[in-house]
Protein backbone atom coordinates (compact mmCIF):
# COMPACT_ATOMS: atom_id res chain seq x y z
CA UNK A 1 0.00 0.00 0.00
CA UNK A 2 2.48 2.39 0.52
CA UNK A 3 4.40 1.22 -2.07
CA UNK A 4 1.35 2.49 -4.49
CA UNK A 5 1.46 5.78 -2.40
CA UNK A 6 4.84 6.62 -3.21
CA UNK A 7 4.19 5.86 -6.66
CA UNK A 8 1.47 8.24 -6.64
CA UNK A 9 2.97 11.13 -5.07
CA UNK A 10 5.34 10.73 -7.49
CA UNK A 11 3.50 11.05 -10.38
CA UNK A 12 1.41 14.01 -9.12
CA UNK A 13 5.18 15.69 -8.73
CA UNK A 14 5.94 15.07 -12.22
CA UNK A 15 2.71 16.29 -13.65
CA UNK A 16 3.18 19.46 -11.83
CA UNK A 17 6.44 20.17 -12.82
CA UNK A 18 5.41 19.77 -16.47
CA UNK A 19 2.74 22.27 -15.74
CA UNK A 20 5.19 24.79 -14.56
CA UNK A 21 7.25 24.44 -17.82
CA UNK A 22 4.44 24.78 -19.97
CA UNK A 23 4.05 28.17 -18.39
CA UNK A 24 7.13 29.45 -18.49
CA UNK A 25 7.23 28.73 -22.26
CA UNK A 26 4.19 30.64 -23.01
CA UNK A 27 5.60 33.60 -20.75
CA UNK A 28 8.48 33.55 -23.08
CA UNK A 29 6.65 33.49 -26.37
CA UNK A 30 4.86 36.13 -25.09
CA UNK A 31 7.37 38.27 -24.60
CA UNK A 32 8.93 37.47 -28.23
CA UNK A 33 5.92 37.80 -29.58
CA UNK A 34 5.86 41.66 -28.35
CA UNK A 35 9.40 42.35 -28.43
CA UNK A 36 8.98 41.82 -32.25
CA UNK A 37 6.39 44.51 -32.03
CA UNK A 38 8.37 47.11 -30.52
CA UNK A 39 11.28 46.78 -33.38
CA UNK A 40 9.85 48.00 -36.07
CA UNK A 41 8.27 50.77 -34.48
CA UNK A 42 12.19 51.90 -33.87
CA UNK A 43 13.05 50.87 -37.43
CA UNK A 44 9.98 53.14 -38.32
CA UNK A 45 11.41 56.02 -36.75
CA UNK A 46 14.48 55.42 -37.98
CA UNK A 47 13.91 55.65 -41.51
CA UNK A 48 11.55 58.21 -41.74
CA UNK A 49 14.13 60.85 -40.00
CA UNK A 50 15.08 63.65 -42.30
CA UNK A 51 19.21 63.96 -43.26
CA UNK A 52 20.40 66.52 -45.63
CA UNK A 53 23.47 65.29 -47.65
CA UNK A 54 26.67 66.91 -48.26
CA UNK A 55 25.79 66.49 -51.68
CA UNK A 56 22.24 68.32 -51.39
CA UNK A 57 24.10 70.67 -49.01
CA UNK A 58 26.05 71.37 -52.62
CA UNK A 59 23.61 71.51 -54.78
CA UNK A 60 21.63 73.86 -52.33
CA UNK A 61 24.89 76.29 -52.69
CA UNK A 62 24.94 76.20 -56.34
CA UNK A 63 20.83 76.85 -56.55
CA UNK A 64 21.71 79.90 -54.10
CA UNK A 65 25.27 81.13 -56.08
CA UNK A 66 22.84 80.89 -59.56
CA UNK A 67 19.83 82.92 -57.91
CA UNK A 68 22.82 85.70 -56.87
CA UNK A 69 24.58 85.31 -60.07
CA UNK A 70 20.95 86.11 -61.80
CA UNK A 71 20.03 89.06 -59.83
CA UNK A 72 23.06 90.50 -60.49
CA UNK A 73 22.87 90.19 -64.29
CA UNK A 74 19.72 91.60 -64.22
CA UNK A 75 20.84 95.10 -62.50
CA UNK A 76 23.82 94.58 -65.14
CA UNK A 77 21.83 95.20 -67.56
CA UNK A 78 19.51 97.77 -66.23
CA UNK A 79 22.33 100.15 -65.60
CA UNK A 80 24.84 99.31 -67.56
CA UNK A 81 23.71 97.85 -70.53
CA UNK A 82 26.12 94.31 -69.58
CA UNK A 83 28.75 93.53 -68.18
CA UNK A 84 32.20 91.85 -68.60
CA UNK A 85 31.34 88.04 -69.30
CA UNK A 86 35.15 86.90 -70.49
CA UNK A 87 37.72 86.78 -67.79
CA UNK A 88 38.28 89.53 -65.49
CA UNK A 89 41.57 90.63 -64.08
CA UNK A 90 41.56 92.82 -61.37
CA UNK A 91 45.52 94.33 -59.58
CA UNK A 92 44.54 93.74 -55.67
CA UNK A 93 47.17 95.91 -54.84
CA UNK A 94 49.21 93.28 -54.59
CA UNK A 95 48.49 90.37 -57.15
CA UNK A 96 46.65 90.64 -60.30
CA UNK A 97 43.56 87.79 -59.75
CA UNK A 98 41.66 86.83 -62.95
CA UNK A 99 37.92 85.99 -62.50
CA UNK A 100 35.37 84.16 -64.93
CA UNK A 101 33.73 87.10 -65.05
CA UNK A 102 32.98 90.65 -63.85
CA UNK A 103 30.00 89.50 -61.74
CA UNK A 104 32.01 86.58 -60.38
CA UNK A 105 34.54 89.64 -59.10
CA UNK A 106 31.14 91.47 -57.34
CA UNK A 107 29.92 88.63 -56.06
CA UNK A 108 33.90 87.81 -54.58
CA UNK A 109 34.36 91.32 -53.66
CA UNK A 110 31.57 90.81 -50.72
CA UNK A 111 34.35 89.21 -48.53
CA UNK A 112 35.57 92.90 -47.66
CA UNK A 113 33.16 93.76 -45.72
CA UNK A 114 32.60 92.51 -41.70
CA UNK A 115 29.27 92.03 -41.62
CA UNK A 116 27.29 91.38 -45.13
CA UNK A 117 24.19 91.13 -43.57
CA UNK A 118 22.16 94.67 -43.08
CA UNK A 119 18.60 93.52 -42.04
CA UNK A 120 15.74 94.16 -43.79
CA UNK A 121 15.46 97.24 -46.01
CA UNK A 122 12.61 99.08 -44.57
CA UNK A 123 13.12 102.12 -47.17
CA UNK A 124 15.56 103.88 -49.30
CA UNK A 125 16.45 106.29 -46.20
CA UNK A 126 17.11 102.97 -44.26
CA UNK A 127 19.18 101.65 -47.16
CA UNK A 128 21.06 104.75 -47.37
CA UNK A 129 21.79 104.74 -43.92
CA UNK A 130 23.15 100.95 -43.37
CA UNK A 131 25.18 101.51 -47.35
CA UNK A 132 26.64 104.65 -45.61
CA UNK A 133 28.15 102.30 -42.58
CA UNK A 134 29.53 100.13 -45.23
CA UNK A 135 31.30 102.48 -47.51
CA UNK A 136 32.73 104.01 -44.40
CA UNK A 137 34.07 100.80 -42.83
CA UNK A 138 35.64 99.88 -46.41
CA UNK A 139 36.58 103.12 -47.68
CA UNK A 140 36.87 105.22 -44.98
CA UNK A 141 35.25 108.70 -43.80
CA UNK A 142 36.96 111.14 -45.96
CA UNK A 143 35.04 108.80 -48.97
CA UNK A 144 31.68 109.89 -47.46
CA UNK A 145 32.79 113.20 -46.61
CA UNK A 146 33.35 114.30 -50.03
CA UNK A 147 30.26 112.42 -51.92
CA UNK A 148 28.13 114.24 -49.26
CA UNK A 149 30.68 117.92 -49.57
CA UNK A 150 28.06 120.87 -49.81
CA UNK A 151 30.73 123.41 -51.25
CA UNK A 152 34.08 122.42 -53.31
CA UNK A 153 37.58 124.20 -52.69
CA UNK A 154 38.80 125.99 -55.05
CA UNK A 155 42.28 127.39 -54.93
CA UNK A 156 42.15 127.04 -50.74
CA UNK A 157 38.89 129.02 -50.94
CA UNK A 158 34.98 127.46 -49.71
CA UNK A 159 32.78 127.83 -52.62
CA UNK A 160 29.21 126.00 -52.20
CA UNK A 161 27.28 124.30 -54.41
CA UNK A 162 24.31 125.76 -55.46
CA UNK A 163 23.14 123.11 -57.82
CA UNK A 164 24.20 119.40 -58.12
CA UNK A 165 23.70 117.32 -61.31
CA UNK A 166 23.47 113.93 -59.35
CA UNK A 167 22.45 112.98 -56.21
CA UNK A 168 24.58 112.12 -53.25
CA UNK A 169 23.20 108.44 -53.53
CA UNK A 170 21.92 107.22 -56.28
CA UNK A 171 19.82 104.45 -55.60
CA UNK A 172 17.47 101.89 -57.75
CA UNK A 173 15.54 99.11 -56.51
CA UNK A 174 14.26 95.53 -58.60
CA UNK A 175 10.93 94.46 -57.75
CA UNK A 176 11.93 90.94 -60.18
CA UNK A 177 15.00 90.08 -57.75
CA UNK A 178 14.64 92.40 -54.64
CA UNK A 179 17.15 93.67 -54.69
CA UNK A 180 18.81 97.14 -54.18
CA UNK A 181 21.68 99.05 -55.80
CA UNK A 182 22.92 102.40 -54.06
CA UNK A 183 26.31 104.12 -55.08
CA UNK A 184 27.79 107.02 -53.30
CA UNK A 185 28.49 110.18 -56.05
CA UNK A 186 31.50 112.87 -56.08
CA UNK A 187 29.61 116.34 -56.46
CA UNK A 188 29.16 117.65 -59.80
CA UNK A 189 26.94 120.85 -60.99
CA UNK A 190 27.05 124.39 -59.99
CA UNK A 191 28.36 126.68 -57.26
CA UNK A 192 26.75 129.27 -55.85
CA UNK A 193 28.80 132.13 -58.09
CA UNK A 194 27.43 130.10 -61.20
CA UNK A 195 30.75 128.35 -62.27
CA UNK A 196 29.88 124.76 -63.38
CA UNK A 197 32.16 121.67 -62.56
CA UNK A 198 31.92 118.06 -62.49
CA UNK A 199 33.76 115.19 -60.66
CA UNK A 200 34.96 112.18 -62.88
CA UNK A 201 34.62 109.23 -61.16
CA UNK A 202 35.25 106.23 -63.08
CA UNK A 203 34.09 102.95 -61.72
CA UNK A 204 32.13 104.24 -58.45
CA UNK A 205 31.84 101.83 -55.74
CA UNK A 206 28.16 100.53 -55.03
CA UNK A 207 26.47 97.37 -53.11
CA UNK A 208 23.62 95.35 -54.33
CA UNK A 209 21.60 93.99 -51.36
CA UNK A 210 18.85 91.86 -50.79
CA UNK A 211 15.76 93.91 -50.00
CA UNK A 212 13.99 90.75 -47.64
CA UNK A 213 17.22 90.55 -45.36
CA UNK A 214 19.68 93.06 -46.23
CA UNK A 215 22.52 90.41 -47.17
CA UNK A 216 25.23 91.95 -49.81
CA UNK A 217 25.00 89.89 -52.31
CA UNK A 218 27.53 91.84 -54.84
CA UNK A 219 29.81 94.96 -54.36
CA UNK A 220 32.41 97.01 -55.90
CA UNK A 221 35.23 99.12 -54.23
Amino acid sequence: MKKYSFIFIAILILLCSCSNKADVATVSEQQIIETSKIVPATSSFTTTSSVVTTSEMADIASKTGEDVFEAIEYVCNERWNGYFKEPYTIYNGTNYITYNNEIDFFMNNVFRIKNSTLGKIDSEQDLISKARSVFIEVLGQDYIDRAEAEYIDRNGVKIAIETRTNPVYNVAYYNEYDVWYISACMPSGVTEDGDKFATIQDNPAFLIINGNNGKIIGCRF
